[in-house]
């Protein structure tokens, strides 16, 4: 069974990234199952039981951050699409840099 996996990279720090995921998760209703923010590495989790693993990685010399999105089980909602739909449309609510997409 193949994962499937949504790519991006970022123009902003890890630490801003990483409060966006935070925030996605939190307007997803979806439950942190594990976190290692010093590797930058979340498992997170629907009500349905439905997972995404996401690692975060900063980009040198530039200030920005790449981003893996996998979904775990291919669920159906492709969970990984939503997840990063919903990154991007808080960073541009509330940032104005652009993402470039990645595969």
């Amino acid at each position: 069974m193949d994962c499937s996996i949504q790519k991006a990279i970022f123009l902003y720090d890890r630490s801003t990234i990483l409060n966006v995921i935070y925030d996605v998760v939190d307007s997803l209703g979806m439950t942190i199952r594990h976190v290692n923010s010093e590797r930058g590495k979340l498992v997170v989790e629907t009500e349905e039981g439905s997972s995404v693993r996401i690692t975060v990685d900063t980009l040198f010399p530039a200030n920005s951050t790449k981003v893996d999105i996998v979904d775990v089980q291919e669920s159906a909602g492709e969970l990984d699409l939503v997840f990063m739909d919903e990154m991007r449309s808080i960073l541009n609510a509330n940032y104005h840099k652009k993402t470039q997409a990645v595969s």
